[in-house]
């Protein structure tokens, strides 16, 4: 077997594990868990390299309580400000 055949491989196993757990997180969150089912968000700190404010938007987006979510206005605008302020259209 050669190595881009080992590759591929490990690129099929990762893409089904990967659709394996999307379609169970899916399935928990549309099934009605009480309480609700919320995918883990990893902390705040400089290790994960993900923008904290990115990880507060989810946060906030997945509140308890539907009426502390922002709307999609707000959701905007904080993705303009993690973004630095640039649109994009992709």
């Amino acid at each position: 077997m050669s190595g881009s055949d080992n590759w591929s491989d490990k690129q099929q196993h990762f893409i089904s594990a990967h659709l394996r757990l999307c379609a169970d997180i899916l399935v928990r969150v549309s099934g009605g868990e009480t309480p609700a089912f919320r995918p883990p968000i990893p902390p705040d700190d400089a290790a994960t390299g993900v923008n904290p404010l990115l990880l507060q938007l989810m946060r906030d987006c997945w509140d308890e309580h539907p009426a502390l979510r922002p709307d999609f206005a707000s959701v905007c605008s904080r993705f303009l400000q993690i973004n630095g302020e640039k649109y994009t259209e992709h």
